[in-house]
C-alpha cells in the first residue's frame, strides 16, 4: 500500500482517503459493487464506488487523526459478505426498479451512453432482471480479489507532517492488511469502442415546448490526455457556445458542460435547452463550434483560454478535502507526482498547434446526440438542418403533454 501525505499547515481539518484501484466498471457493475459493500463489514461507513476505484473517506479535526484512520481502515481486512444481507439489499433494489420505470431523463441518459459506448459494459442498463441475477458468493469473491493492499493508497491531507509518529499510527491501523488469495494484478483492457459515426436520437415528449439538447463526444481518458490542453480547449468551446447561442442568437440562457470520466475512454457532454422550433438551428451551431475546435485560435483568444483553464483548475485545490481528491486522482490514473505543481506552467506554454493536436484526439464527426422534446415538432427541424433523427417513442405514458399552445390569433384562457 502506498501512503501519500499532503501537509497544509494551519488548516485544522484533516482528510483521510483510502482509495483502491478496481477493474473498469460500467453502471451495472457499479451497482453490484455497491451491493457487495452494503452486505460486508463496516457497511455503515462512507464509501464511494467509481468506475475504476473504491474510496473510503473521513474528515476530522487534526487532533482526531486516529479516529479518521480507524474509519478508513475498517475495510482494510477480510470483508466477509453476509449472504442474507446481500440478498435483502439486492431484492430491495430490484423491487424499486420494478415499481418505478425509468424517468424521461433517465431514458435520455441511457440512450446517450449507448450511443457513446456501443456494445460496451459502460452502456449496460440497470434492470430488475439483471440486478436479481447477482449472487452473494460472487460479491464475496469480488471483494477478496479487489479490496487488497497492493492496489491501494492512503492519502492524508491537512495540518499533518510525514513523521515517524504518524507512520506508526498508520502501521497500527493498516499494518496487518494482507491480500486474500488470488492475483491482484489489474488486467490490461482495450479501449472502449468509438461510435461508428454521428447519430441523432429524439426522445419523444409529446406537447413539450422545449427541446433539451445533449451532445456527447468521446475524448481520451484522464491518464492518456494532456490535461492542460484539454481544459484550455474545453473552456474555449463552452465560452464560444455561450457567446453564440445566448449572447448572439438569444436561443438559450446557458450551455452546460460535463465530463463522463472513464478509464477506457471518456466523453465530453454539452447540454442546453432551447425552443423546440429552433432545435435544428441550436444543434447545428453546437456541432459547428465543436468542429471549430480543430482550427487554430488567434493569440488573444488563446491567452484568455489558457488563463481561464488555470483559474478553473485552481478551484479544485486549496482545502484538505480538495487536495486529497486531486491526490487520489493522481494515484488512480497513474499521473506524475508534479501533475498539479506544473499545470500552470504547462498551460502557459501551450500554443495554437497544441490545441489543434488535442482536438485531433477527440472523436469529432462521431458525436452522440440526444434531443428530448416533442418529436412531431423537433424531427422536421432537425431534418431541415441536415440532421435526420431516429425517434424513441413511449414517453407520453409517463409524461403527459402540456396543454396545447393557443392557435395564432386566438386568446389564451385566463383563470
Amino acid at each position: 500500500m502506498r501512503v501519500i501525505v499532503s501537509p497544509r499547515p494551519g488548516y485544522r481539518v484533516l482528510s483521510a482517503h483510502l482509495v483502491v484501484r478496481t477493474d473498469p466498471a460500467g453502471p451495472l457493475e457499479r451497482v453490484f459493487e455497491v451491493l457487495a459493500l452494503r452486505a460486508a463489514r463496516c457497511a455503515d461507513r462512507p464509501a464511494t464506488v467509481g468506475g475504476d476505484r473504491l474510496e473510503f473517506g473521513a474528515r476530522a479535526p487534526t487532533e482526531l487523526v486516529d479516529l479518521a484512520l480507524a474509519q478508513v481502515a475498517c475495510r482494510a481486512g477480510d470483508l466477509t459478505v453476509d449472504a442474507a444481507a446481500f440478498e435483502r439489499e439486492r431484492d430491495a433494489m430490484a423491487d424499486a426498479l420494478r415499481r418505478r420505470p425509468p424517468t424521461l431523463h433517465e431514458a435520455a441518459g441511457q440512450q446517450l451512453v449507448e450511443l457513446l459506448y456501443p456494445g460496451h459494459p459502460y452502456s449496460a442498463e440497470v434492470t430488475e432482471a439483471r440486478v436479481r441475477a447477482f449472487r452473494a458468493a460472487d460479491a464475496a469473491k469480488w471483494l477478496g480479489l479487489n479490496v487488497r493492499p497492493e492496489r491501494a493508497a492512503l492519502v492524508i491531507a491537512g495540518d499533518v507532517a510525514a513523521t515517524d509518529a504518524l507512520f506508526e499510527r498508520i502501521e497500527q491501523r493498516l499494518g496487518r492488511w494482507r491480500p486474500r488469495g488470488g492475483d491482484g494484478t489489474l488486467r490490461a483492457r482495450p479501449p472502449a469502442p468509438l461510435p461508428a459515426g454521428r447519430e441523432v436520437v429524439v426522445v419523444d415528449r409529446p406537447g413539450w415546448r422545449v427541446a433539451e439538447v445533449l451532445v456527447g463526444v468521446r475524448v481520451p481518458p484522464r491518464g492518456a490526455r494532456d490535461e492542460a490542453a484539454f481544459r484550455t480547449l474545453s473552456w474555449r468551446l463552452q465560452h464560444a457556445l455561450t457567446a453564440r447561442l445566448r449572447d448572439g442568437a438569444g436561443l438559450t440562457y446557458r450551455v452546460s458542460m460535463s465530463l463522463l470520466e472513464q478509464s477506457l475512454g471518456s466523453a465530453l457532454v454539452l447540454s442546453t435547452a432551447v425552443d423546440r422550433a429552433r432545435a435544428g438551428e441550436a444543434l447545428a451551431a453546437v456541432l459547428e463550434e465543436l468542429g471549430g475546435s480543430a482550427r487554430p485560435l488567434d493569440p488573444e483568444a488563446l491567452a484568455q483560454a489558457r488563463w481561464r483553464a488555470v483559474r478553473r483548475a485552481g478551484r479544485g485545490l486549496g482545502t484538505s478535502w480538495r487536495n486529497a481528491l486531486r491526490l487520489t486522482e493522481m494515484f488512480v490514473h497513474d499521473l506524475p507526482p508534479d501533475e498539479w505543481d506544473t499545470f500552470a506552467a504547462r498551460a502557459a506554454a501551450l500554443d495554437a498547434g497544441a490545441l489543434v493536436a488535442e482536438a485531433g484526439r477527440w472523436a469529432l464527426g462521431r458525436e452522440a446526440i440526444v434531443v428530448v422534446g416533442d418529436a412531431a415538432a423537433i424531427a422536421p427541424e432537425l431534418r431541415g438542418a441536415g440532421l435526420p433523427a431516429r425517434v424513441l417513442p413511449g414517453m407520453a405514458r409517463r409524461w403527459p403533454p402540456q396543454p396545447a399552445e393557443p392557435a395564432p390569433g386566438a386568446r389564451a384562457a385566463v383563470p
